[in-house]
């Protein structure tokens, strides 16, 4: 059988392959895995558990892309950057001109 095959007879094979693990989420995010984990716990970020006992002491989690994108978009900010602040001679100065 080849994997065109199992994918089409195995829909959930097909859908692991596109979801992503913490691990993967760190790297683009260049962050720790451990904070993806965290999101996940604290239910910022929606993940799957796929651990076969989910008492275990180390859960794997998968994230789909759609909603990664959707957790991403939460976290945007459209602030300015901040500024640097003005000295006491400088805000005089401008006074003057």
């Amino acid at each position: 059988m080849t994997a065109v095959q199992s994918t089409i007879c195995n829909p959930q094979s097909a859908m692991a392959m596109t979801m992503l693990t913490p691990a993967q989420i760190a790297k683009r995010f260049n962050i720790g895995a451990g904070r993806v984990q965290m999101w996940i716990q604290r239910g910022e970020l929606v993940g799957v558990l796929v651990s076969t006992n989910p008492k275990s002491a180390k859960p794997q989690y998968r994230v789909s892309p759609s909603e990664l994108d959707r957790f991403a978009a939460a976290r945007t900010t459209n602030r300015p950057l901040a500024t640097r602040r003005l000295t006491k001679r400088q805000r005089t100065y401008r006074k003057l001109v």
